[in-house]
């Protein structure tokens, strides 16, 4: 089974869509991950294959993760059992996606091959698109529901991150494709609320030029800067819901992305989650930060391109 997943971006509503508030998401088919799963029979070993990892594969005890999955059923509360274990980090990750599976991991066993991925340094969602094609690839073999393989995306989300808004893996999940070519529409904008079980997503159906898509060179550590965010904190409460406010207005009228850059980028100054460098870099655009900020992708109008290298542009948002 080959499984395709296109990139991501969250435009407007970060941080809102942590509280259930509104987010805009674009896919992207210009860049995307491709992972080829083989079933395996008779077999205790699960290899991950790519030149990602430094050996080229990481390989994963059935045994052990089931032996793990069964912990946490008796010791729900009890993730720092994490701790007790030594587990390299990369396992640790792919250990935390097959824990809902464990039971269907007395069966059989499965080869994964990434034979393309996103560099780490744009920001379109590797981790996710893991997650994503992992559960699709169970959801297909096993014949599962989709509130089944949602209720086994956020206990891994739960696991790994904590907190989380799954509005990567939902969009993700939503436009894969499996065993056929990307598709010819390589862009979709979407309307995203965290709403359970699953996750509500609406496409937009809007024509237009929604601006580029340009790379800073800078690394954004998702993980850690969510850690960073106290949700109970009111003035980050009030920060997330403007965030979604712009959302709201870009569904009322989307051809005014210009005007609402610039007052996303003013917000995400006010929170400090801009980069001295970054800003200096592109301080002739009116752009703003992509996803959680700090780093990876901005976004700004086409009209803005003759300011900048085109080595910077990634692509164009064409609907």
């Amino acid at each position: 089974m080959i499984i395709k997943i296109p990139s991501k971006s969250l435009l407007f509503g970060e941080y809102g869509v942590l509280y259930g508030f509104t987010g805009i998401v674009v896919n992207s088919w210009t860049f995307y991950c491709e992972f080829d799963f083989q079933i395996v029979k008779d077999s205790n070993i699960i290899g991950i294959y790519s030149d990602y990892f430094s050996n080229n594969a990481i390989f994963l005890n059935k045994k052990k993760i089931i032996t793990i999955a069964n912990y946490l059923k008796s010791n729900p509360s009890d993730q720092s059992f994490f701790k007790t274990i030594t587990i390299d980090r990369n396992e640790l990750f792919f250990t935390y996606i097959l824990i809902p599976y464990s039971e269907f991991l007395n069966d059989f066993s499965f080869n994964l091959y990434i034979n393309k991925y996103f560099d780490k340094s744009l920001g379109f969602g590797s981790s996710s698109a893991i997650i994503a094609c992992i559960n699709l690839f169970f959801q297909k073999t096993m014949n599962l529901s989709e509130t089944e393989v949602w209720k086994n995306i956020r206990y891994t989300m739960q696991l790994s991150q904590g907190k989380g808004s799954c509005y990567d893996v939902s969009v993700q999940f939503h436009n894969a494709v499996v065993d056929a070519d990307i598709p010819n529409t390589m862009q979709k904008i979407w309307m995203f609320k965290n709403t359970l079980p699953i996750p509500y997503l609406s496409q937009l159906n809007f024509h237009g030029d929604f601006g580029t898509i340009l790379k800073t060179g800078v690394y954004s550590d998702t993980k850690k800067t969510l850690k960073n965010f106290d949700m109970n904190n009111p003035c980050n409460f009030n920060f997330a819901q403007k965030n979604s406010e712009l959302a709201e207005k870009f569904i009322e009228n989307p051809h005014n992305i210009n005007n609402l850059i610039r007052q996303s980028f003013t917000l995400q100054q006010s929170h400090e989650l801009t980069i001295k460098n970054v800003d200096l870099l592109f301080s002739n655009l009116n752009f703003k930060y992509l996803g959680s900020g700090k780093g990876d992708t901005i976004w700004t109008t086409t009209s803005e391109l003759n300011k900048i290298q085109n080595q910077y542009v990634l692509y164009k948002i064409i609907l």
